[in-house]
């Protein structure tokens, strides 16, 4: 297994925060939320594309991706406005936290003990080494009613983007329960997956939450050179399927994991690995020898009030230890 983790637990905080925070806590990848607030998503210029390239890549700390933000900027195609937002750099891509580039102090404590300091003041520090980007996590909604062509130029989009940072995977949510629909588009961009390199990983959520419902799509495609499965594994188990069944339900399709705990199946707040109901052992005993990503899904952004990611990732660096051994 390789520990990634999903920069949705990293709301306001921008591209170099990320890479040093996977750099202290030995994170091999990060999975990059698509979205004009992070400032990667689909709109970015080529200009800008080859910068977070080039940064993640292990560029100069003089290259403009690592002295201005790598992202889009304000003008570009896609991303909102014409001006800089409250957050961002010059380039209009929030690279530091506010209060980092106030000169307020970010130190603090992380989950093992360990004193640390905010990822602009760490950024310094991680030379050329950088995480591989483990996916890009988009929002298309590959099931959803309506006509084909928006859904299957917005996959596309993601698609390119994805190849033109490095990126080996775009997630995608089912965003609706019509086998056949889904099937469909996939197919659809299945030239452009092999041509690029591409896959579409199709995460258990939403109007397919099941191993069992997005298997049945991944089947209907028949493209498993383009598209995969992604386990969350909360969604299955919240409703209703054990692990066990979600693994043999996903069985030739399973891609990516993301993991996570929760409170309940009923109250999915985030909380630290092993303080929630997730079966966190049941799903590693499962997985153990699957040598793909497992990526720490933190939702800070839609749960504001829970800890900063740099608490929770010495659990999942544990998690990937104690099952790949």
């Amino acid at each position: 297994m390789k520990l990634a983790f999903s920069t949705l637990g990293m709301p306001g905080q921008g591209l170099r925060e990320a890479v040093a925070t996977a750099v202290e806590y030995g994170c091999a990848g990060l999975e990059l939320r698509l979205h004009p607030d992070t400032g990667i998503h689909a709109g970015l210029s080529p200009a800008r594309r080859a910068e977070v390239r080039a940064f993640l890549a292990g560029a100069s700390e003089g290259h403009p991706a690592a002295t201005g933000a790598p992202g889009a900027h304000r003008g570009d195609a896609g991303s909102p406005g014409g001006t800089s937002g409250s957050g961002g750099s010059g380039s209009g891509v929030p690279l530091e936290s506010s209060a980092s580039r106030s000169g307020v102090s970010g130190s603090g404590v992380s989950g093992n003990g360990v004193p640390f300091e905010s990822g602009a003041s760490r950024s310094g520090a991680f030379g050329s080494a950088r995480p591989e980007v483990s996916a890009l996590a988009g929002y298309v909604k590959i099931a959803m009613a309506g006509p084909d062509e928006p859904v299957v130029r917005a996959l596309r989009d993601d698609l390119a983007l994805a190849a033109d940072l490095g990126a080996p995977a775009v997630r995608v949510f089912p965003g609706g329960d019509d086998v056949e629909t889904g099937a469909r588009r996939l197919r659809a961009v299945a030239d452009l997956c092999v041509e690029s390199g591409v896959r579409v990983l199709v995460e258990t959520h939403d109007a397919m939450p099941t191993g069992a419902a997005v298997g049945r799509l991944l089947d209907a495609a028949g493209v498993p050179e383009a598209a995969g499965a992604l386990w969350d594994v909360l969604h299955p188990w919240r409703h209703g399927e054990e692990p066990a069944r979600t693994l043999a339900a996903l069985a030739g399709h399973l891609a990516y994991v993301q993991i996570k705990d929760a409170v309940s199946a009923a109250d999915t707040t985030p909380v630290p690995m092993w303080t929630g109901g997730v079966p966190l052992d049941e799903c590693g005993e499962l997985l153990r020898g699957f040598e793909g990503w497992v990526s720490l899904e933190w939702e800070r952004t839609w749960y504001p009030h829970v800890a900063p990611v740099e608490e929770i990732l010495p659990g999942a660096r544990e998690w990937v230890a104690r099952f790949s051994a």
